[in-house]
């Protein structure tokens, strides 16, 4: 396995970011503020994270460029990307088909953007100030930008990987994730009928967490390439640092929505059509992106014509329940 200060081994990780972080501000951006109006382009984004996007980038970042595994690495990420987007697919065409699907797609998607952020900023304190690790070791699919390490020259460490310090904190921060989902889904009113507010919420939150996720990751990349030695600092602070950002940038796009947001028409066509017509009023660099997200909308929502043949109309699970 790569180390996260080998240079060599940012490669896949800086090619990654440079492609992804275009597309995906802008995506953030739009679900973030806008939110029910780019309903399709929101179900598709849970659903990738519902499929875990993260840990396959996290497979990317960790592939041995050097071949030092015959090639391990590279396989498991490329087997693991076609599984992704078949996952996607299904499970986006899931959503659209079945309300209660799409609210436990929005539940998981709520907490794979709330929890994970604050409890690497809490296992990274306790590894960091408690066991006296760095964060500049082995880079793997839950460190993808460096593992937890003893301290250079510190003999009172207490970094053991294998110790029981370092498993307690580690297997606690997956147990509290995974209780997370039940609890949200409780908090957000269940699955047939969450609230309004959770909806809204979750809209900011999903935005919020891919604009800041791959900004941030892409600065982690471009400033340990630059300067390997100041990856143990990045490893601390931006860990620390991130899941404010994130909360705060969900809050002004929850607000943005509740308040400040116009009325969003109630069917995918309305939708569509209220875009483009906010698009014609527009001009400049607004004009442009409003106008391929309204593109990008009419084109997911015959995705499932495209795939299986069929066509969900809005009104089909209400009819088939009454």
């Amino acid at each position: 396995m790569s180390t996260a200060t080998d240079v060599d081994a940012q490669i896949p990780g800086l090619l990654i970011s440079c492609a992804q972080v275009v597309p995906l501000v802008l995506i953030g951006g739009a679900i973030c503020f806008l939110g029910e109006m780019v309903q399709n382009l929101y179900l598709l984004m849970t659903a990738l994270l519902m499929a875990n996007y993260g840990m396959w980038i996290s497979c990317l970042k960790s592939i041995d460029v050097n071949m030092n595994d015959n090639g391990t690495s590279m396989w498991v990420a490329i087997d693991r990307g076609v599984y992704l987007m078949l996952i996607t697919v299904s499970l986006f065409i899931a959503a659209k088909s079945e309300e209660a699907v799409k609210n436990f797609q929005a539940a998981l998607a709520f907490c794979t953007g709330l929890v994970p952020p604050l409890l690497d900023f809490i296992q990274t304190l306790l590894l960091t100030e408690n066991l006296g690790c760095e964060m500049t070791g082995t880079k793997t699919e839950y460190f993808p930008n460096g593992g937890p390490v003893p301290k250079a020259g510190d003999t009172n460490s207490k970094c053991d990987l294998k110790g029981q310090d370092y498993k307690i904190i580690f297997n606690v921060m997956r147990v509290l994730f995974w209780l997370s989902i039940p609890t949200v889904t409780k908090l957000s009113g269940g699955l047939a009928k969450p609230k309004e507010w959770f909806k809204r919420l979750v809209y900011a939150l999903v935005g919020a967490t891919l604009m800041v996720k791959t900004f941030m990751d892409l600065l982690t990349i471009i400033i340990a390439m630059a300067d390997p030695n100041a990856l143990k600092d990045i490893n601390l602070y931006f860990p620390t640092i991130k899941p404010w950002i994130v909360y705060g940038i969900t809050a002004v796009g929850f607000l943005k929505q509740t308040k400040g947001g116009v009325k969003v028409a109630p069917d995918p066509a309305g939708k569509i059509t209220q875009m483009k017509d906010t698009a014609a009023k527009m001009k400049g660099p607004g004009k442009m992106v409003m106008k391929l997200l309204s593109t990008i909308e009419e084109k997911l929502g015959k995705l499932e014509t495209m795939v299986a043949g069929t066509k969900v109309e809005p009104s089909r699970a209400e009819s088939s329940r009454s």
